[in-house]
């Protein structure tokens, strides 16, 4: 295949058939079935506490100093950690800035 034309081509295919113009690019449904993304392990899925199995995105350049696993953390799950040991936060005033919704 001629060099030029090999993005080309490819990008074709990964868009199934969809014309391609240069300076476009695929949207989030054609990202996380992208062979090439699929191949580099940058969609992986993870279970969330309410919606079930979702696609993460993580940065598909690697190296020796890329971590194997990626684990996100959801929010709010660190509150206790944060509030009340690194900033000695008491319960009660945890739980008045949870009222007032200034934490989750």
């Amino acid at each position: 295949m001629d060099q030029e034309l090999w993005p080309l081509r490819r990008a074709e295919s990964a868009a199934k058939g969809r014309k391609w113009r240069p300076g476009s690019s695929l949207d989030i449904g054609e990202l996380v079935r992208d062979p090439h993304v699929v191949k580099r392990g940058a969609i992986f899925q993870q279970n969330h506490k309410v919606a079930g199995e979702i696609n993460i995105y993580r940065s598909p350049w690697k190296s020796a100093l890329t971590e194997k696993t990626v684990r996100h953390r959801w929010l709010g799950e660190d509150n206790d950690y944060v509030f009340k040991k690194l900033l000695g936060m008491s319960d009660s005033e945890i739980a008045r800035l949870t009222e007032k919704k200034v934490i989750y």
